[in-house]
């Protein structure tokens, strides 16, 4: 063996934190452990945007950057930050540490295509619910990037095969994102009506109407709605020069490709039938 790609995680971002500890913070350390026993291979370690938590006044947080005392706003992201942390401090236990931070990792850019279990993933919980209620949060922080799945594997692995790349941490996140207005637009089209609204009415309509309808959805998408703004900028330049220079780069989002992944979650049985009078008008 001569190269360790650590992407192991208990990636439930409302998990419970002793079993999230055990899983990527004890998971990690024993990784780290292993690898120095095989003579300080190189490790490629996955980790998350999510290690930036949430800071008092906005900043950019680039690819240099770690502990920059922030808050977290889930035991996930602690557990995510510690086993980074661990990956760090054991650096030189290895001959090469290569750090990858992710957002949302999307659907097949070109089939659509997602994971099995679509409704443990909070950008698929959200998009449902807005089906369900038929309107979105108009706000800019409620903008989703879509890091398709093949992009990001063929970034990692590029990067991984060339000598050239050295090892340090890289941003593979899409700098195209797509706004709720757009969204809701996306939405209509494909025969979900959807209006962008502020978030109180988003909110009353969780309560009274998506709860109705699946009460495990609503609370979600509630939890999920009213957490704080991160007031984090993510800066990626450095790895996107890095992609670009290997060939790879991250497609803007379209509506075709939204339309395939809407039809591929119908599919799998988790978005609902659009309202066929909506795709009749179109």
């Amino acid at each position: 063996m001569s190269t360790v790609f650590h992407a192991a995680a208990d990636t439930r971002l409302l998990g419970q934190a002793t079993e999230l500890i055990q899983t990527n913070e004890c998971g990690t350390r024993h990784v780290v452990e292993w690898i120095s026993q095989q003579g300080g291979i190189p490790l490629h370690y996955i980790s998350t945007l999510a290690v930036a938590g949430e800071v008092s006044d906005p900043r950019a947080f680039a690819e240099t950057d770690f502990d920059i005392g922030q808050r977290f706003l889930s035991p996930y992201e602690e557990s995510k930050f510690n086993s980074e942390r661990i990956v760090r401090d054991t650096a030189a236990t290895r001959s090469a540490t290569y750090i990858y931070r992710m957002g949302h990792i999307a659907s097949n850019s070109a089939t659509g295509a997602f994971q099995t279990n679509m409704g443990d993933n909070r950008i698929y919980q959200m998009i449902k619910s807005y089906a369900l209620a038929g309107l979105i949060i108009d706000k800019e922080s409620h903008g989703v990037s879509f890091s398709h799945i093949d992009v990001v594997a063929a970034a990692i692995l590029a990067i991984a095969r060339d000598p050239f790349v050295p090892a340090q941490v890289f941003h593979v996140e899409n700098p195209y994102i797509l706004d709720p207005r757009q969204m809701a637009s996306w939405l209509t089209d494909f025969g979900y009506p959807v209006v962008p609204v502020s978030a109180h009415e988003y909110w009353n309509a969780l309560n009274n109407h998506v709860a109705k309808q699946d009460e495990v959805l609503a609370a979600v998408a509630l939890q999920w709605s009213e957490r704080p703004n991160r007031n984090v900028i993510f800066d990626n330049k450095r790895t996107l020069d890095t992609m670009d220079r290997l060939g790879i780069s991250f497609p803007k989002p379209n509506y075709q490709w939204f339309e395939r992944a809407m039809s591929f979650a119908i599919d799998a049985d988790y978005m609902p039938e659009p309202k066929k009078e909506v795709l009749d008008a179109f």
